[in-house]
């Protein structure tokens, strides 16, 4: 991974360590909030990448060599800006966001997938706002 990159997802899961239990942001605010607003796939290409605690910190770069892993870093509060939780090629993934919200007392429409972000939703103010 080249500086840039591993920079990049460092402040991507940095910003996601500071949302609070039982609140959910959105990708773009993320990417607001480490002045990059135009880079809201690239923060959820970051979360897809962290890998899983079991995995040596040798093979995940410099991410998994800082300490951030999928146990670490609350990859599950951050859904996309209409509220919902993202689709992905692999369901299982969906319903492990979904039950990891539901653990944090986060109501999710179980058929939309979707969170009420004026009741559950996290934006602290940005230089972008």
């Amino acid at each position: 991974m080249d500086s840039e990159a591993a920079l990049f997802h460092t402040a991507v899961y940095d910003a996601v360590r500071t949302v609070p239990w039982g609140c959910v942001t959105t990708y773009g605010h993320v990417a607001k909030m480490i002045d990059r607003p135009s880079n809201p796939r690239q923060v959820g290409h970051s979360l897809k990448l962290l890998p899983q605690p079991s995995v040596s910190a040798g093979s995940a770069g410099s991410a998994g060599s800082a300490g951030y892993d999928s146990a670490t870093v609350p990859w599950w509060r951050v859904i996309n800006s209409q509220g919902r939780i993202s689709k992905r090629a692999n369901s299982n993934d969906e319903l492990r966001q979904l039950h990891r919200l539901l653990q944090e007392n986060v109501h999710v429409d179980p058929d939309l997938l979707k969170v009420d972000l004026s009741m559950y939703g996290w934006f602290p103010a940005t230089d972008w706002d």
